[in-house]
């Protein structure tokens, strides 16, 4: 088996724990605030990392901190977003606004490496729109204020996280041995800027039930530590198309969970919204001439990392 096929089938599973995290994360937000919640996550996620990470962190110095931070920071607004999309919209609403980072991916890589966007990627991204407009609007197209929240910081959250997967991928590949501690103390910084603002904005609390503990420990560990780990070192063996292309399944997972574990049905045009984004994003996650490892355009042409 090829490390690129490896990498693409780890990154499968984070594409299909993601999906099921929408579902965790609506638990966990009977006990827990916004805040609260990834406070929990990402601190039981990097004492996962330490110990996963045995005989493999990278010394501790500046230039990983500095990065991890700045990936850590960043995290946060990708978990801030995604969060409230839980607390405020559907679960599928959510994670289809949230895969928009694929379409949003390319866009900022122009402005990462000069180049303007092709034209399928300006057709991809005109067709998402309107997916998204039949997935978020009420009926006769009118905004619909109940959700509109919602809709609004997972959108949010998508472009934070292409911006996430952006700089980790041009970091990692400077850097590929310091991929797990990269990964590892980002956890601590997300941590870390979630307990401030828990202390400013929220009362702190624990979880109330076994349950509730459970999806807690599942999201820490599966959803969150392993994930990311899984993540960060795949990006060093796979190209940016391959991740688009996987990720891309995330919401496809989350509204058969939706369905199976909430009976959450979305009405037919927004059904064809959903599809409408997801064509999209396969579309503009095809490859055109042959890839090659480092390219972050659907084009396939080497560009400085």
């Amino acid at each position: 088996m090829s490390k690129m096929l490896k990498a693409d089938l780890s990154l499968l599973f984070v594409a299909l724990t993601w999906g099921l995290s929408y579902y965790l994360v609506d638990i966990v937000m009977e006990d827990l605030g916004v805040y609260g919640q990834n406070v929990y996550r990402f601190f039981i996620a990097f004492a996962f990392a330490l110990a996963l990470g045995r005989g493999r962190m990278a010394p501790l110095r500046g230039d990983i901190l500095k990065h991890s931070f700045i990936m850590g920071a960043i995290l946060s607004c990708v978990y801030f977003g995604s969060t409230m999309g839980v607390k405020y919209t559907s679960l599928s609403n959510t994670a289809f606004l949230c895969s928009l980072m694929v379409i949003f991916t390319p866009l900022f890589a122009t402005l990462y490496y000069g180049k303007a966007p092709s034209k399928r990627t300006i057709f991809c991204v005109i067709v998402s729109f309107i997916g998204i407009a039949f997935l978020t609007l009420g009926e006769d197209f009118k905004i619909q204020m109940s959700t509109l929240k919602g809709d609004l910081v997972s959108i949010l959250a998508a472009v934070a996280y292409a911006n996430h997967l952006l700089y980790t991928e041009r970091t990692v590949r400077k850097s590929p041995q310091d991929a797990f501690s990269l990964s590892a103390y980002q956890f601590l910084f997300v941590g870390l800027i979630n307990l401030v603002l828990m202390m400013i904005f929220e009362k702190p609390g624990i979880p109330r039930t076994g349950f509730t503990w459970f999806a807690l420990i599942f999201l820490s560990v599966f959803c969150t530590g392993l994930a990311f780990i899984l993540q960060t070192l795949a990006q060093r063996h796979t190209t940016a198309s391959h991740v688009g292309v996987i990720f891309s399944l995330e919401p496809v997972f989350a509204s058969i969970f939706a369905y199976i574990l909430l009976g959450e049905v979305l009405l037919p045009r927004a059904y064809f919204g959903a599809f409408l984004m997801l064509a999209s994003v396969i579309l503009m996650e095809m490859p055109g001439k042959k890839e090659k490892l480092g390219s972050p355009d659907p084009d396939g042409e080497e560009k400085p990392i």
